[in-house]
């Protein structure tokens, strides 16, 4: 072999080898210590990652965009919320392989709820008041008809809560063991402090199609975020 192709076939089998970890090295991923609710910090590598693979979306109630994102990558970082206040952006991890449930906000966004489903079963709420300013998670009781390694996950169907702060969360799960015309089985949450805290869930019968719950919040309408605020989010990042 010519001594000038030998000078180059270490490198190239080096790059070869080392190419897929450098790859991986810097797909973000979920961190352990990261906690629901707890502000973390935002990183430019993660924010160029999720705007290439368009994993992070924005939400918009009565046609208004909300001073929030949120990125759901399943397999890599999970599900972090993004708030923008005071023209400063804040992270927030949600959970790990978790996907949104649903986000909810009452007209002036002084409270919103947002629900988020994992692999494993957790059922988090993040409950935000005062204009984004306190934000806190908890994780929701599961009904005891759905066990932790069933594939009969729970979904949000309708949240509300009046303004004494009381209110209601409806899952429903399929039971692929039932007939078809019952297979979808209904569960009622309650609540007496604007979703701090919830009780058990029960089994109930399902709501007549078209009802909803009463109170103060609104569900919102996710869209792919526009480059103006995740522009917004990347410059300030570290």
């Amino acid at each position: 072999m010519p001594t000038r192709w030998r000078r180059y076939l270490l490198p190239l089998t080096l790059l070869s080898i080392l190419l897929p970890v450098t790859a991986h090295a810097t797909t973000p991923q979920w961190d352990h210590k990261w906690r629901c609710g707890k502000e973390i910090q935002i990183k430019k590598s993660h924010i160029q990652y999720l705007k290439r693979k368009k994993l992070i979306q924005a939400y918009r109630l009565n046609g208004k965009a909300l001073p929030l994102l949120m990125s759901e990558d399943y397999a890599g970082s999970g599900l972090i919320l993004y708030t923008r206040l005071n023209h400063r952006w804040r992270a927030y991890p949600i959970a790990n392989a978790s996907i949104s449930m649903g986000v909810y906000s009452t007209a002036s966004h002084f409270r919103i709820a947002i629900f988020g489903m994992s692999r494993y079963h957790r059922l988090s709420m993040v409950n935000i008041k005062n204009q984004l300013r306190h934000v806190s998670c908890n994780i929701l009781p599961l009904p005891n008809e759905i066990k932790s390694e069933d594939t009969q996950f729970l979904s949000i169907q309708d949240f509300n809560v009046l303004p004494s702060g009381t209110g209601q969360l409806l899952g429903a799960s399929y039971d692929f063991n039932k007939a078809e015309s019952s297979k979808l089985r209904w569960f009622r949450y309650h609540t007496h402090n604007w979703g701090y805290r919830w009780d058990k869930p029960g089994p109930i019968r399902a709501p007549k199609k078209g009802t909803k719950l009463k109170g103060s919040f609104y569900r919102t309408q996710m869209f792919p975020a526009p480059d103006w605020l995740t522009n917004s989010l990347f410059k300030q990042a570290r």
